[in-house]
């Protein structure tokens, strides 16, 4: 499987909106058909807080979880969702959610902690309008910190796309802060600034 990994890079740097074409885009091919999307509604707050800080479409009413990376998804498989990171209060106030990742999921073993589907920072997508109406649809903050990998799981069963995207829609703007000593390993594509305004910077 082809896969894009970033680690033990001093200081990388990358801002962009796009225009004609997406700024940074590591593609493998898949089908765009997902399982759960999980949409964040607590404002500022850490990734897997207990509070019920994701939302979900559950048959058209509003639904919650509290860890993306335990919750068993459609397909009975934990992690298998795409994270929708945009206004952390819904509906869309302007509010910027601002989510910080410093945990460590080992449920599908070594070289497969903090396992998800996919992630959008900043986002403009349907999905993350959630019934009730709650639209969580806006700008998006990600801070990784501490010894804190991420896996973007590209899955041959589960018909997922396997792509980190920062800063996805017309007017959104998306940031991803990665001050983590573990790696970012994108199965799929990453992409920074697509339509969008998008910063990915390792520290």
């Amino acid at each position: 499987m082809s896969f894009y990994s970033i680690a033990n890079l001093a200081n990388l740097v990358v801002r962009c909106t796009r225009t004609a074409a997406w700024a940074v885009a590591f593609t493998v091919g898949a089908s765009h058909a997902l399982a759960y999307n999980l949409s964040w509604n607590a404002g500022t707050g850490n990734f897997t807080d207990p509070g019920n800080v994701w939302s979900y479409n559950n048959g058209g009413v509003e639904a919650f979880t509290t860890n993306p990376f335990t919750f068993v998804g459609v397909n009975g498989l934990a992690g298998e969702h795409t994270i929708f990171i945009g206004d952390g209060n819904g509906p869309a106030d302007g509010t910027t959610g601002d989510v910080t990742l410093n945990t460590v999921d080992s449920s599908y073993g070594p070289g497969m902690e903090n396992l998800v589907f996919g992630m959008r920072v900043g986002t403009g997508g349907a999905a993350a309008n959630v019934p009730g109406p709650n639209d969580y649809r806006g700008n998006g903050i990600l801070r990784v910190t501490g010894a804190t990998p991420l896996l973007i799981f590209l899955s041959d069963t589960s018909n997922n796309d396997g792509t980190f995207i920062v800063g996805g829609a017309t007017g959104i703007t998306g940031e991803a802060l990665w001050d983590s000593t573990e790696a970012l390993t994108v199965h799929g594509a990453m992409r920074v600034g697509q339509d969008g305004t998008g910063t990915f910077t390792q520290n």
